[in-house]
């Protein structure tokens, strides 16, 4: 075996020792970061649901219009009963200025559905780590 030969054998056992390494921290790290970010979320969904419902308690006295996909951040926004409640949300979940959407803790909107629950409760979803809604197995949904 050439000396060259030894050297691109050896600089190449670094290189895997090196990928290695951040493999295990990677690994080591991600899960943990996911958990956090997954709590919350739910946390903050926690709030949301709140909102929801003292926004339907006084929906039919002060004559509010039903909650539904299109317009359920802006309702809650606009009502002082419910508007009270999302306001202690992290300015990156919602905010005064961003009245349209509620963010996850991944930067993506949080999905409405007014009675998708069996008990006919809304349920809010979040497209979870990746991003993508359709890959049910990471989102985030409360209150399941």
């Amino acid at each position: 075996m050439t000396e060259t030969s030894k050297k691109m054998i050896a600089g190449m056992a670094g290189l895997v020792g090196c990928a290695f390494i951040v493999l295990l921290v990677y690994v080591a790290v991600r899960p943990g970061s996911i958990s956090v970010a997954v709590e919350e979320t739910k946390s903050h969904m926690k709030l949301i649901a709140v909102a929801i419902e003292e926004y339907r308690y006084v929906q039919v006295e002060k004559r509010y219009d039903p909650l539904t996909e299109a317009n359920w951040v802006t309702q809650l926004a606009c009502a002082p009963e419910s508007r009270v409640i999302i306001g202690a949300l992290p300015k990156n979940v919602w905010s005064a200025e961003n009245t349209t959407e509620f963010r996850d803790s991944w930067g993506q909107a949080i999905v409405f559905a007014p009675k998708d629950d069996p008990q006919g409760q809304p349920v809010l979803t979040s497209a979870g780590p990746d991003g993508d809604i359709t890959t049910e197995e990471d989102n985030v949904r409360y209150p399941r």
